[in-house]
């Protein structure tokens, strides 16, 4: 509902709820419930249930932050309507949440210099826990395997991407 608020520019929840006739949160119930029967099952099927719900978590908490992202860039509602229009406006909110993760920090509302520097300093704390969590100590008390690099270098791709991306959007706001 989030995203549909600011990447459709519903402007309230009342009118969401006239126009799509939906009020449930899929993704947060779908989470719940990966993450509820991942508990009561053993093997294979509990790594499976625990690995989706995490990933449907991640894919709410980017959806939040970019439509956060979506008003703070100042972009145009996206006129949709019809039975996917909630879920376009979803895949729009993770895409920006994934381009654009520094702009939905509260700092960035006052734009400015505050703005950017509040937002590197976020940045800063998010490189370092990256560093930290290279060690091979850390390592074994977050993730057992080989996954550990792969997660590393995706992570590191974004990190960089999206504070670039954040420092050549920040200069407009």
């Amino acid at each position: 509902m989030n995203a549909s608020l600011a990447i459709q520019g519903v402007p309230s929840t009342s009118s969401y709820v006239l126009l799509h006739n939906d009020t449930s949160d899929w993704i947060h119930k779908g989470t719940l419930a990966c993450l509820i029967f991942a508990g009561a099952t053993n093997g294979t099927l509990q790594l499976v249930l625990f690995l989706a719900g995490v990933s449907l978590a991640c894919i709410a908490l980017l959806a939040n932050i970019g439509s956060r992202a979506w008003t703070f860039l100042q972009l145009r509602p996206v006129s949709l309507c019809g039975p996917m229009a909630s879920l376009i406006s979803f895949v729009l909110a993770v895409l920006a949440g994934l381009v654009f993760p520094h702009m939905s920090h509260r700092n960035v509302e006052s734009g400015g210099k505050p703005s950017v520097e509040g937002s590197m300093m976020n940045a800063f704390w998010v490189g370092l826990i990256f560093i930290l969590s290279d060690y091979s100590g850390i390592q074994r008390l977050l993730v057992v395997g080989s996954e550990v690099k792969i997660l590393h270098r995706v992570f590191l791709v974004s990190f960089f991407t999206s504070s670039n991306t954040f420092l050549a959007f920040a200069q407009p706001i």
